[in-house]
């Protein structure tokens, strides 16, 4: 399960960078309008298989609409504005503030009643926001003097953080109810019926004339942090805690990292340097449990 953890957050840390890399010739909903459908189809395909073997599984009605609410959430809107943030954004910031979904997890558990506030949570949410409006304000790269400027890319990359940890949370009874590959066959469909019409335009008219490169790390996103990375998700949520899975997200930054500067040439500001360090404390306060 461990192994399982970690290479998801690999994946979605390649995710990033090779989401950059397709970004260069292709919109966000060009890049979903592939990504989504791609990965539908691919997991249908596995779901067949496996029902060969061990039986197809039926969804009543009400947990087929509890998945599609997933998709919406997991799918539709997390990569929706994963893209549109990272299209404004350098792929390191992104992945930095990806690691506010362990914080957005607990709270959201709160919230729903699931887990119980203590004041060493509730200064862990803080200590972590710090950080993420400390990134969102004064993490960009400038030449000449620091500026303060509201980055749009990066408010669109906390709202799919949000996004995501409230799908974790949800999702996780799904999982523990259903197979790995019916829960996943249901979400990335939902995902895939509302997304394929709205980036296919994007995608007649840009895949064609897109680079060698664009194709090769679209082939990347779909079979790393997509079909790869949310089954192995899934199959994790199956046997581990929503807070645990989230905070495996401490590998991305370290990857994203290096990837950036190597593929990217991009470099860690001072600025988003200081709000990792916040967000990481933040993480530690909330995630850690008394023995």
């Amino acid at each position: 399960m461990h192994a399982a953890l970690a290479l998801v957050q690999i994946f979605f840390a390649g995710n990033a960078v090779f989401g950059k890399l397709a970004l260069r010739n292709l919109s966000a909903l060009g890049v979903l309008g592939i990504r989504v459908p791609a990965a539908a189809l691919i997991f249908l395909a596995l779901r067949a298989v496996v029902s060969q073997a061990r039986g197809w599984q039926r969804v009543p009605f009400r947990d087929a609409l509890a998945l599609c609410g997933c998709g919406l959430l997991g799918i539709v809107l997390n990569q929706y504005f994963f893209f549109e943030g990272l299209s404004r954004t350098t792929a390191t910031n992104t992945v930095v503030l990806s690691t506010m979904i362990p914080v957005f997890t607990v709270a959201m558990t709160i919230a729903l009643g699931r887990e119980r506030a203590t004041l060493r949570r509730l200064a862990g949410l803080v200590l972590a926001l710090a950080g993420a409006l400390l990134i969102a304000l004064l993490g960009r790269e400038h030449r000449g003097p620091l500026k303060v400027e509201l980055g749009i890319g990066e408010l669109y990359l906390l709202v799919n953080s949000a996004c995501y940890a409230l799908y974790l949370v949800l999702s996780r009874p799904l999982f523990q109810r259903y197979r790995t590959d019916t829960a996943i066959t249901w979400i990335f469909g939902f995902g895939a019926v509302l997304l394929f019409p709205l980036g296919l335009r994007s995608v007649m008219h840009e895949l064609p004339v897109a680079p060698l490169q664009a194709h090769a790390s679209l082939a990347f996103i779909v079979l790393g942090p997509t079909v790869g990375a949310y089954f192995l998700n899934g199959f994790a949520l199956r046997r581990a805690t929503a807070s645990l899975v989230a905070v495996y997200i401490y590998v991305q930054p370290i990857v994203a990292a290096l990837l950036a500067a190597w593929l990217l040439d991009e470099r860690i500001t001072t600025m988003t340097l200081a709000g990792a360090v916040l967000i990481g404390l933040g993480i530690a306060l909330v995630s850690l449990r008394r023995r």
